[in-house]
């Protein structure tokens, strides 16, 4: 892949229209065949509409407390892309992963791949399905060993190849941050500034989108407002969307092992800020989807 010209580029807006023109005609041809513009939101047609349609070029920011399945989000996202997809995974290992989709695609329940219930036979059936039915999906395992930015860069142009859309998953940043080493000459601020702004040239070159799962800072716990990721306001300056996830504390799960999840859209440059989006997530099957109003409501509480 050729090298981007780093010299600014000076434009008027009348030197725009042959580009614009282009880019008009394939998004045109694109709506009218029904062809996504981009990585598709396969778990939610409302949360793909307020996002015209798929994932943006540029960095989305999933954020929420510990414990509200951001990882299951994420990994969902990018094996729903419709297009290749690389997960940089800090915290759960490959196999472990692997075993979050196989019961997801297979709607087998993920504790009896843990339990030893399933046979070896029956096992590798489920996950040799899995596999067809993610085919662009891979994984870059930084749990073992750090992931430099060029690392992930090769990766990322190998996996895409001449797709014309490619959809990168860093979980969490700041995993990967803290594993890369930087932190031994910088602060933490610093460092998570710095992947932020490199991740955000990355999606440029590539015209990728990247999905990158934050922490939350203490102060903001279980807020979704778009400044609640810890460690720098890069996250919500530099993000095209702030995709921020929260629950009622005391809800439980419905008959169908079912926990509503709200799904607020902190900052979208593509639409309304502040819209929430209803989900559901069974953590039986590592899968979320749309809810509707009479999925959740009432909320069932503990001791109800």
């Amino acid at each position: 892949m050729a090298a981007p010209d780093p010299t600014p580029r000076l434009t008027r807006l009348a030197d725009l229209l042959e580009d614009g023109l282009a880019d008009a005609t394939a998004r045109h041809d694109a709506y009218a065949n029904g062809t996504p513009l981009g990585p598709k939101v396969g778990l939610s047609d409302r949360l793909g509409r307020e996002l015209c349609g798929a994932l943006p070029v540029g960095l989305t920011v999933l954020h929420g407390p510990p414990g509200l399945a951001k990882t299951a989000l994420a990994n969902q996202l990018a094996a729903e892309a419709g297009c290749p997809a690389l997960i940089v995974t800090c915290e759960m290992a490959p196999l472990e992963l692997l075993r979050r989709h196989a019961a997801r695609v297979t709607r087998t329940y993920l504790s009896k791949f843990r339990t030893g219930q399933l046979a070896p036979s029956e096992w590798l059936n489920l996950v040799r399905r899995t596999a067809q039915a993610v085919p662009q999906l891979a994984i870059l395992d930084g749990t073992k060993a750090p992931v430099p930015y060029e690392h992930l860069q090769d990766a990322a142009e190998a996996i895409k190849g001449d797709a014309a859309h490619l959809l990168i998953v860093v979980d969490s940043l700041h995993s990967w941050v803290r594993g890369s080493g930087s932190l031994q000459s910088v602060n933490e601020y610093e460092a998570t500034s710095a992947a932020l702004h490199a991740l955000q040239q990355l999606a440029a070159e590539l015209q990728a989108a990247v999905v990158v799962v934050a922490e939350q800072n203490r102060a903001a716990q279980g807020s979704d407002r778009q400044e609640a990721a810890a460690g720098t306001r890069v996250f919500e300056y530099a993000a095209e969307v702030v995709l921020a996830l929260s629950r009622d504390r005391d809800a439980v799960a419905d008959v169908n092992g079912d926990i509503p999840i709200i799904a607020t859209l902190a900052k979208n440059r593509l639409g309304a800020t502040g819209t929430r989006v209803q989900l559901a997530f069974n953590g039986g099957f590592m899968a979320f989807r749309e809810a509707d109003s009479a999925d959740v409501l009432p909320i069932r509480r503990k001791g109800a």
